[in-house]
């Protein structure tokens, strides 16, 4: 089915504008907007996801329990449980590198089909067939939406003919902005359960949850937590730039020695006491 316009009604219209943002750390923005997005759904709608797409959710659970070295293991309802318990920065960094895993570990098991295992680096981006891929795997459809201006940069730059011009004809407007979306026809092993919409802005991914205010809870949120950091950091980021990603990655940048990683961690406790410790 193609992308229809006229089903956007004007409050979700205006929270693409109102989008939340993610931080971006180490070039998860996806995950990180994925996982808010999934966490944001009622307990009916995670209970149907663990039954439809068990494959998906185990190869999750095994990435988490692996990378934070957990024993005894712990199910998916007490990782959903732990990560709603954190502040939406803290998520973004357990989540991202655990949920990079987990496509990895989904492409191995033959859940999903792709060229390559995804690097850890930091500066390793996941593409568009990826995030489909990856969205699809857990019952989601996934929406990207851009405004003018970022449709051109990326349409100029290495974007596909061929995907520029399907985007092109979904032109529609927000005010007087004219956006458009990057949405195809997805084909899913089961249920459709729940939508992913991503906001390219700032050549980045964020999200909406489609309601401008929980949006801006979560960006105020963000926002604050990095102005947190203060002192040098926030005095250097004045002189860089007054962005707020600015700031966040001059003060990961700072701590770098010392950022979360969860390797090791012997419990759930340190989960915690490790974030109060960075953030």
């Amino acid at each position: 089915m193609a992308f229809r316009t006229d089903a956007l009604t004007s409050e979700f219209k205006q929270s693409i504008v109102d989008y939340a943002v993610a931080s971006g750390r180490d070039a998860n923005c996806f995950f990180q907007s994925f996982f808010h997005t999934l966490t944001a759904q009622d307990s009916d709608v995670l209970n149907v996801i663990k039954r439809e797409y068990k494959g998906s959710i185990n190869a999750f659970v095994e990435a988490f329990n692996k990378i934070l070295s957990l024993e005894p293991p712990v199910d998916f309802d007490k990782i959903i449980q732990i990560s709603k318990e954190l502040h939406p920065l803290e998520r973004e960094c357990v989540f991202g590198p655990i949920l990079r895993q987990t496509y990895n570990n989904m492409l191995k098991n033959g859940l999903i089909s792709g060229t390559r295992e995804l690097p850890s680096s930091p500066d390793a981006i996941v593409f568009q067939l990826e995030t489909v891929a990856f969205s699809k795997a857990f019952g989601a459809e996934i929406f990207s939406y851009m405004d003018q201006e970022e449709f051109k940069r990326s349409s100029q730059g290495r974007m596909p003919a061929e995907v520029a011009k399907r985007i092109s004809q979904t032109e529609f407007k927000i005010g007087d902005k004219i956006f458009y979306c990057d949405y195809s026809p997805q084909k899913l092993m089961g249920e459709k359960i729940f939508n992913v919409n991503i906001v390219y802005a700032g050549m980045h991914l964020n999200y909406t949850f489609g309601d401008s205010k929980r949006n801006n809870e979560h960006r105020n949120l963000i926002v604050t937590r990095i102005s947190d950091f203060g002192g040098i950091f926030a005095d250097r980021a004045k002189n860089e730039s007054d962005a707020p990603l600015a700031k966040l990655d001059l003060a990961f940048s700072d701590i770098s020695a010392r950022k979360f990683r969860c390797n090791g961690a012997a419990g759930l406790e340190k989960i915690s006491s490790h974030l109060k410790w960075i953030f």
